[in-house]
């Protein structure tokens, strides 16, 4: 035990010097270039297509020679005490389920949103509770969470001792080692004996108050929370987290995620219909039971708190706090942007598509699809991703056709900027940011019509796998072979590629079964890109 204690006491020390410490240093942006140059400095401007970086003396570089800016900037996690509110999902064991006492309950925002979580800790003192209690004997803290929303809600057995003004942490570890922390302040009085009421534990479906907060996402893939402040036939209304009011036209948006805890259910329900929208809109709705119903017909404005959805040859009016989700009606697809652009990936998890056209006082300039402009402090962006510039990476393409062959009728399909585990892509120690992940046999073919010069790559097995992989690997263009590797074998290094695709039309990557029938074929095309003249 005295061990046992000495770690708790350590963890607790480490908690608190966390809250106790000066805010730190905002990060120093890097800028990667075409060519895989790094360059870390502030950014200072930008000047006739060019980012001003303050090294010294100071770097100009093209915007279109750019592959991205890292700022590094995280959201800020704060938490809010709501104290015992009659529910119960947690006891004083490290294991689920109820024990008839009420739960203290905090609520966090300002989670990474689309970031896998891998532990959440909440501590006072010496005592700890655990999302994840693993084979430790702290208490089990249980989360509610829904996969993407940048909230949760924690409940924990209450201590014995009242822990009213008690100072109270929450640390969230997300899967690729992140952390984020915040303190919360007991403000009620907290008693462990306080028992459920009964039919109380489910809480009425609450009633419309000020402005309600969603997420929507766009036809091109953008998701943008914020404040959902109107909607009328033409276009949607939100107020940004930075307090800008846009007016979103709806033929850019698939759909609207409203953050009231709609469940877990229900967010792959709507992220199912996003991908293939109705012939009509739909709006998932929570009824008084909590169950979440799904009505075909025509959202028509949003005003009053209530929504105007005509369903059944009538024009219906729902409380917009009962809204869990609104997907809009199938539409031809915009054409495709030939033109350079950037992403934006803000430190919340948003990430909108748009033109980096300014850069002043630390606010960064962003003309958006439809014209208008949306400032960005910089302590709010994540990074940059430019497009359509001097260089495409392969994995920001759609295939045009997809050949995927178990060998053992077991389908693996192919992954993007991560391998088929769903983990960081590496090759004998070097972890890539961006490239495709691949099991045998798979064959992608890209049309890249005649706009590039080069293709650039690393080929080789995933380095998480055993060492008995054998592939045949071809890159063909419009069907001619480019490169051919017959035997290409886990046991030896990974090969680097430099391709001529001049003219070429359609780029073929093709990963078959090798000697080894398909044991182990988890192979990667690693910062697979094109280079433009």
């Amino acid at each position: 035990m005295p061990a046992v204690r000495a770690l708790l006491l350590g963890i607790a020390l480490s908690t608190a010097a966390h809250a106790d410490e000066a805010k730190p240093a905002p990060p120093t942006p890097r800028a990667t270039t075409i060519h895989e140059e790094q360059v870390s400095a502030a950014t200072e401007g930008i000047t006739d297509g060019k980012l001003i970086l303050k090294t010294e003396p100071p770097r100009q570089l093209p915007l279109d020679e750019l592959s991205r800016v890292d700022f590094g900037n995280m959201p800020t996690l704060t938490a809010r005490w709501l104290g015992q509110d009659n529910r119960d999902v947690a006891q004083a064991k490290p294991v689920d389920g109820p024990s008839g006492i009420q739960d203290l309950h905090v609520q966090i925002t300002g989670l990474i949103r689309n970031r896998p979580i891998k532990q959440i800790i909440l501590s006072q003192g010496f005592y700890l509770w655990k999302s994840d209690t693993g084979k430790t004997k702290n208490w089990k803290l249980v989360v509610d969470h829904t996969p993407g929303s940048g909230t949760a809600d924690l409940y924990a057995e209450p201590l014995k001792a009242d822990r009213k003004d008690a100072d109270f942490h929450v640390t969230v570890i997300y899967s690729e080692g992140d952390k984020a922390l915040a303190p919360v302040k007991a403000t009620t009085s907290t008693d462990n004996t306080l028992k459920v009421v009964a039919n109380e534990g489910q809480p009425p479906v609450p009633v419309a108050a000020g402005t309600q907060a969603v997420v929507v996402h766009f036809e091109d893939g953008s998701e943008l929370s914020g404040q959902l402040e109107g909607l009328g036939k033409e276009a949607l209304r939100l107020k940004t987290v930075n307090d800008a009011t846009l007016d979103i036209p709806l033929l850019l948006l698939r759909g609207v995620w409203f953050e009231s805890a709609g469940g877990a259910k229900a967010k792959t329900e709507f992220t199912a219909r996003l991908k293939k929208p109705a012939a009509e809109d739909t709006a998932f709705v929570r009824s008084q039971d909590q169950s979440v119903t799904d009505i075909a017909g025509e959202a028509q404005e949003v005003r009053d708190q209530k929504l105007r959805f005509a369903y059944q040859g009538e024009s219906r009016s729902i409380n917009i706090a009962r809204l869990v989700a609104l997907v809009f009606a199938a539409h031809p697809p915009s054409a495709p942007v030939d033109r350079p652009y950037q992403i934006v990936q803000l430190a919340s998890g948003d990430r909108i598509a748009g033109v980096w056209s300014g850069l002043t006082d630390g606010v960064l300039e962003w003309q958006l699809p439809w014209g208008e402009k949306l400032p960005l402090p910089v302590a709010t962006v994540s990074s940059v991703d430019f497009r359509n510039g001097k260089l495409t990476y392969v994995s920001d393409l759609e295939p045009a056709s997809i050949e995927e062959v178990a060998y053992f009728d077991r389908a693996m399909p192919h992954r993007r900027d991560r391998n088929l585990s769903g983990e960081p892509l590496k090759l004998k120690g070097a972890e890539y940011r961006k490239g495709i992940a691949v099991h045998s046999r798979t064959v992608l073919t890209y049309a890249i019509d005649g706009k590039y010069a080069t293709f650039k790559t690393v080929v080789g097995f995933d380095e998480s796998a055993p060492k008995r992989g054998r592939v045949a690997c071809r890159v063909l263009g419009d069907d001619r072979e480019l490169f051919v590797e017959k035997d290409l074998r886990a046991d030896q290094d990974p090969k680097p590629l430099e391709l001529d695709v001049k003219g070429i039309a359609q780029l073929t990557l093709e990963i078959d079964f090798g000697e080894e029938e398909n044991i182990c074929d988890r192979v990667i095309w690693a910062s697979a890109r094109l280079y433009r003249e």
